[in-house]
């Protein structure tokens, strides 16, 4: 503060000193106070030296370096358990071969309890599929064998008529209580010469077996025409695959 002050007084004195020309007392006086600048600068700069000398930015090399690796058990101590490796998912069925099969009577007629994502608890007689109590299945001409990721399987007659329901409301024709079916999936027109499907929209869709792996996605509110063998499955990845099959085979 005390150069600063020397500094500012002889730029002052430079400004008023008497016999000089104005400009050389301007001329002084900017000389003065360049020289103050520039004397402020570097006392300032020896200032902040020694206290950029005592900080330490972080390393980001470090920082960005992984952490080190747990240390391995010693010779005698007991290695955990591997972890268990999780099940392989059910394959799809890619082909039908038909084989007598009769319609199943309720959960006596499989082994094992089903599982909590396939069956909806409390719908139904305990079978993941069945027929409705409007439906009528006196003298089928076609039949549904449904079959499930878990391994069950079973058989349900499909009811004659122009406006059959397939869905997981429990109102429906043919209900089929799994949470990826839509309260109504299909809509089935049901005669002895074939039947014909239709998507509602739904949220998890349906597909049609073309060939050997190959599915085509159902257009909503398109009909599609089915014969004996075609196949259906619904959601990605599958839930339910059903086979249209001729009724009283076996």
């Amino acid at each position: 503060m005390i150069r600063s002050a020397v500094l500012a007084a002889a730029a002052v004195g430079a400004l008023v000193a008497p016999g000089l020309p104005a400009e050389l007392r301007a001329l002084l006086a900017m000389a003065v106070a360049g020289a103050a600048a520039a004397w402020l600068a570097s006392d300032g700069r020896s200032r902040l030296d020694p206290v950029e000398s005592r900080f330490q930015p972080p390393d980001p090399v470090a920082l960005l370096r992984p952490a080190a690796a747990p240390a391995r058990p010693s010779a005698g101590a007991e290695a955990a358990p591997p972890a268990a490796a999780a099940p392989a998912p059910a394959a799809m069925p890619t082909s039908y071969a038909p084989t007598p099969a009769t319609p199943t009577a309720g959960p006596a007629a499989w082994q094992g309890q089903p599982t909590a994502t396939a069956v909806v608890a409390g719908h139904g007689p305990g079978e993941p599929v069945y027929l409705g109590p409007s439906a009528d299945p006196a003298f089928p001409s076609w039949q549904l064998h449904w079959q499930l990721p878990d391994g069950r399987t079973g058989v349900v007659p499909l009811p004659l008529g122009d406006h059959i329901t397939l869905g997981r409301q429990p109102d429906c024709h043919v209900v089929v209580a799994m949470d990826e079916v839509s309260r109504v999936h299909l809509l089935l027109q049901v005669a002895a010469g074939g039947v014909s499907a239709a998507e509602t929209g739904s949220s998890n869709g349906t597909w049609l077996r073309k060939g050997e792996g190959i599915w085509a996605r159902l257009t909503p509110q398109q009909p599609v025409s089915l014969g004996a063998w075609d196949q259906l499955r619904i959601a990605e990845p599958w839930a339910i695959v059903l086979t249209l099959e001729p009724a009283g085979r076996g």
